[in-house]
């Protein structure tokens, strides 16, 4: 059987094992083909992040979530929004530099944005 999305893993596919014989399930999407719980979390964790108003740049901004691991994630407060300072934040943390324009123009056309 053929798969409608041939350069993504199905559900049933286990991906994310590359860090060595972790036991824990690192599954993105879930049975139905959705972004599981996990992934979510893990989302609106680095959103909160560079989101305005920010949790780590606002006092308060942000609430944390307790996961049953013990360890915290970032929940992003109502109405945030990541601004053009925030995507050259998080371009500059993961990539080492802020996308070029080029870069954020070609977002703006292919995201939904409002």
């Amino acid at each position: 059987m053929s798969s409608p999305r041939p350069d993504t893993p199905e559900p049933s596919s286990k991906q994310g094992r590359r860090n060595g014989n972790n036991s824990q399930d690192v599954q993105l999407l879930d049975a139905d083909g959705a972004i599981s719980e996990k992934f979510e979390v893990c989302l609106k964790h680095v959103f909160a992040k560079y989101c305005t108003p920010s949790g780590l740049r606002q006092e308060g901004a942000a609430a944390e979530q307790q996961p049953a691991d013990g360890g915290s994630f970032l929940v992003p407060p109502p109405n945030a929004y990541l601004s053009m300072k925030g995507l050259d934040e998080w371009a500059k943390d993961t990539n080492g530099t802020p996308f070029s324009q080029e870069t954020k123009d070609e977002l703006i056309e292919f995201l939904d944005l409002d």
